[in-house]
């Protein structure tokens, strides 16, 4: 059993899956992750002008590299900003992953700062449904044990099948909370498994 905060839990998760760079830009929705990033032995943050170019970095790196890129950008117009850079990875089937951070839990539909759900109560509005035509799949965290489950699916459905890019929203509270995790388990025993293709006729 470890203590740690949940941003710390996700950074580790990063780690088993092999994460080298996050390219990103800061602000205050993604500040715990990118310090739990600083104290990383592994993972280098690499400082973006705009989270647009966090994107599209991340989609070169996956095609150059062969491995998922990652980009991080804070609350509201940050992942916003990510859109055209995830629909290119979209289109290119670049395994990518975005993180960013969610506005504070016990105040979603209240119209805080950056909110994107309108406070009148339809969440069904959110920012989610943004990024839904240009991602395999988004992530809402809202508890921490969910954390290192979330990075193990979402880095595997970025490679799987067609690869493509997939997006974590983790509100700044729950990044900054504390949690007892039992273990963060490595992720090979869940990797999907590849197809068995045949062979050449007459071979």
């Amino acid at each position: 059993m470890s203590r740690m905060r949940c941003a710390e839990a996700l950074v580790k998760a990063l780690e088993l899956e092999g994460v080298r760079y996050v390219f990103g830009h800061p602000g205050h929705g993604n500040t715990n992750i990118l310090d739990a990033i600083y104290d990383s032995p592994q993972i280098e943050f690499m400082l973006t002008r705009h989270e647009q170019a966090s994107a599209h970095i991340a989609d070169g790196y996956a095609r150059i590299s062969g491995e998922i890129g990652v980009c991080c950008a804070s609350v509201g117009p940050g992942p916003a900003n990510m859109v055209m850079g995830l629909a290119t990875a979209m289109a290119a089937s670049s395994p990518v992953v975005a993180i960013f951070g969610g506005v504070i839990s016990r105040w979603v539909g209240r119209g805080q700062l950056q909110e994107t759900s309108p406070f009148y109560g339809l969440t069904d509005q959110s920012f989610v449904q943004v990024l839904q035509p240009v991602v395999k799949k988004v992530w809402q965290v809202q508890h921490p044990d969910l954390i290192p489950e979330v990075v193990r699916k979402a880095c595997a459905l970025a490679r799987s099948g067609n690869p493509g890019p997939v997006a974590i929203e983790i509100p700044w509270d729950l990044q900054a909370a504390y949690h007892d995790y039992a273990e963060i388990p490595s992720p090979e025993r869940f990797r999907y498994a590849g197809r068995v293709r045949g062979g050449r006729a007459g071979g």
